[in-house]
């Protein structure tokens, strides 16, 4: 089995796991470098299951082409690909992707709140569906359905 091969092998089973993803694959012969492109971004950045895949992709192609060189890029990369051999796109590539990483936005230190025009306190109020899309009762609130929230004061 070729190089070439043995990528586009591993490159078709990927696209199973990660049916979110596209897929490119370009040999750049100059170079002698394989360049497998992965996008979206959140995927080849934050996915952990698809870190643990483009290692192990990594080690056994070091493995079995040990003078040959491999590189996973994503499209923020400085360089792209200009002739590309291979290409897959996943069944759902084109659905938005979305991570469930938090990410925080303000630093609480740069925050400062010049003037209040009124103070209130607010409550956090969590609401729950069960698996039948019925509401649930919400034991940290003990909130069990909406005519509770007619207690709540209203917007002026």
């Amino acid at each position: 089995m070729t190089s070439n091969e043995f990528i586009i092998s591993k490159l078709q089973s990927f696209i199973n796991d990660f049916p979110e993803t596209r897929v490119r694959y370009e040999h750049d012969k100059l170079s002698d470098t394989h360049f497998v492109e992965v996008v979206p971004n959140e995927v080849y950045h934050l996915n952990e299951r698809y870190i643990a895949w483009e290692s192990k992709m990594f080690d056994e192609f070091v493995d079995q082409f040990p003078h040959e060189n491999i590189g996973f890029i994503s499209d923020d990369a400085l360089v792209g690909l200009g002739n590309v051999d291979f290409e897959l796109k996943g069944t759902y590539f084109d659905i938005p992707y979305f991570s469930f990483k938090e990410i925080n936005i303000i630093e609480t230190e740069y925050l400062e709140i010049s003037s209040f025009i009124n103070s209130m306190n607010y409550h956090t109020i969590t609401v729950s569906l069960d698996n039948n899309n019925r509401l649930s009762k919400n034991k940290t609130n003990r909130i069990s359905n909406f005519g509770q929230f007619e207690i709540l004061p209203k917007a002026s």
